[in-house]
């Protein structure tokens, strides 16, 4: 008998003697597939003679609505602040062309900067001097510089500058990583975070810790820098999250994050994402023995070869939300949604802030919890909900207590309106979330958005 078989792989079976052959009758469960292969099929031929569109159903029209009001209010955010950024460059614009004469003629009379402030009584009683260092002082607390050997540091390391563009692709990274915890999750940074960035890119510190808080939601992050794992390997940025449980109870896991600044071209060299994946997950164990999820920052546009889902990042980013690759197990249960490599490139506008910020959702969201099929009495995660769309921890469960499914929950956030629906696999009964259309990171039924392929067992939902 041959061993069994392994993905990619076909065992050939050689008999030697048939005594009897019986030709038995299809089982349920293949008459099932054969039946919703051949409706698939009839669906995919009238979909094509039609140009591929669909009357929508009225739970699809539903949720489509969800999504307006959502992006309605995100509209009437930004337009706000576009108002006030607006507002103050009629202010600034009047002022920049004077500021950039004055600054042109003392490079001509080779006036050069000095890092402390003269304190002779003909500058400190003079009214116009005053009045500037009074305003650049405000302007430093506006901008978060209040510290002055924080400015004065920044301006040595812009004199220095770097030239290395992987090592500065991997520092970017890091900001952006640090631009969305702050910002788009509401983490308060501890205090001397800065410093600690700053000690790293002057050569002082090889490898630093910084602390984010979010008691709202009950969550503690440590973002390491260049840490060392326990077996020894080096990866870029090391992510610790502690979150406290709704029944008190503590939840610990771990995110491991690597840049990798490769052309399109050199990525292919490198098996493309499969391959890196496999290397930093698998080879050099990242995963210390598949405890911690595993994910690639990269810049190369079109980068996944073969698209899982519909969504619009799917070709750019890969979230382990089906299995794709020939080194994976048959079944996905263990490792579903533990690795996968996503496009952080400038070029793609803001657009590549939100591809980390659903990668970091979903490790907070999902990654953290124990999605494990179970019979719990509700879908509902362990951790403190909150909105993976504008980080607000105001969300109300306005799940409806006449559906059928008294599993599922649905909440919606108080400030951008975003709906989360909290359910589960109807085959493997695995907790499954989605996050509208947008920041859903599952993947989507191509025929209808409304439905996800479950990532244990990949069974649509």
């Amino acid at each position: 008998m041959p061993p069994p078989s392994r993905r990619g792989t076909a065992s050939i079976l050689y008999p030697e003697y048939i005594s009897k052959l019986t030709i038995l009758a299809d089982s349920r469960s293949l008459l099932r597939d054969k039946d919703k292969f051949s409706k698939l099929r009839e669906q995919g031929i009238a979909l094509n003679e039609n140009g591929w569109k669909s009357k929508l159903t009225p739970e699809e029209l539903s949720e489509q609505e969800k999504e307006r009001e959502t992006i309605r209010k995100r509209l009437s955010y930004f337009a706000s602040e576009h108002e006030k950024v607006g507002m103050v460059y009629q202010v600034l614009a009047p002022k920049i062309k004077p500021f950039q004469q004055v600054e042109k003629e003392w490079r001509q009379c080779k006036v050069k900067s000095k890092s402390t402030f003269p304190n002779s009584m003909t500058f400190v009683q003079n009214p116009a001097y005053q009045a500037v260092h009074s305003g650049f002082k405000k302007l430093k607390e506006q901008i978060g510089l209040a510290d002055e050997d924080i400015l004065l540091s920044l301006e040595k390391i812009e004199a220095i500058g770097l030239v290395n563009m992987p090592l500065l692709y991997e520092r970017w990274c890091l900001l952006q990583i640090i631009k969305v915890l702050t910002h788009a999750f509401r983490y308060q940074p501890e205090d001397n975070w800065k410093r600690k960035l700053i000690a790293n890119i002057q050569g002082n510190e090889e490898q630093i810790s910084i602390q984010f808080f979010n008691p709202s939601v009950s969550r503690t992050i440590t973002l390491q820098y260049e840490p060392f794992l326990a077996n020894g390997k080096r990866p870029d940025f090391v992510l610790d999250v502690e979150a406290i449980t709704k029944s008190g109870y503590q939840i610990s896991k771990r995110l491991v994050v690597d840049a990798k600044y490769y052309s399109a071209t050199y990525l292919k060299q490198r098996g493309g994402i499969g391959g890196v994946i496999h290397e930093l997950y698998k080879v050099k164990d990242y995963s210390e023995g598949q405890e911690n999820n595993v994910f690639v920052l990269h810049p190369v546009l079109d980068a996944v070869e073969k698209v899982v889902s519909p969504q619009e990042w799917a070709k750019d980013s890969y979230l382990g939300e089906l299995s794709m690759f020939d080194w994976e197990s048959t079944y996905h249960e263990c490792q579903a949604t533990s690795y996968g490599a996503v496009c952080a490139n400038p070029m793609k506008s803001q657009r590549y802030l939100d591809e980390i910020q659903r990668m970091l959702g979903m490790f907070l969201q999902y990654g953290i919890e124990d999605n494990t099929p179970s019979r719990a009495e509700s879908d509902d995660t362990q951790a403190i909900n909150f909105c993976v769309s504008c980080g607000s921890e105001k969300v109300s469960d306005v799940t409806n207590s006449m559906r059928s499914n008294h599993q599922k929950r649905w909440y919606r956030c108080n400030e951008c309106t975003q709906f989360t629906v909290y359910n589960h696999c109807g085959t493997c009964n695995a907790r499954l979330i989605k996050n509208g259309e947008y920041w859903t990171y599952l993947s989507l039924m191509p025929m209808s958005s409304i439905n996800i392929k479950c990532p244990s067992c990949e069974s649509p939902v």
